[in-house]
């Protein structure tokens, strides 16, 4: 099962890029999509504007951010990605499921 956590940050798709960059595996702007690797292990990040289906590369935005790790992936790799994220200024969001909130969560 993958492992997913949920997050967002306030700024361009461009730039997100850029800030990426050394572990950026593949984009696919159809679909605001990009595939990571980080220390090994792949991770899908999945960006969305509320109310909006499409994202322009150099608007600056409010960007939703949802993350799936692949199974594999250890807990201290994500968690080292995870800090990773919130230094390049992405911040955690909450989503709840029923009555449980969490901000990662086993699908």
């Amino acid at each position: 099962m993958a492992i997913e956590s949920f997050f967002m940050i306030e700024t361009s798709f461009s730039n997100l890029k850029e800030k990426l960059k050394e572990e950026i595996v593949r984009v696919d702007k159809e679909y605001d999509e990009i595939t990571i690797s980080y220390h090994g292990f792949f991770s899908w990040m999945y960006f969305y504007k509320e109310g909006e289906a499409y994202i322009e590369e150099e608007e600056k935005a409010k960007l939703l951010v949802n993350i799936k790790h692949e199974s594999a992936t250890p807990p201290s790799v994500i968690t080292a990605f995870r800090e990773k994220l919130l230094s390049l200024g992405f911040c955690e969001r909450e989503i709840f499921d029923n009555e449980d909130s969490t901000n990662t969560s086993t699908i």
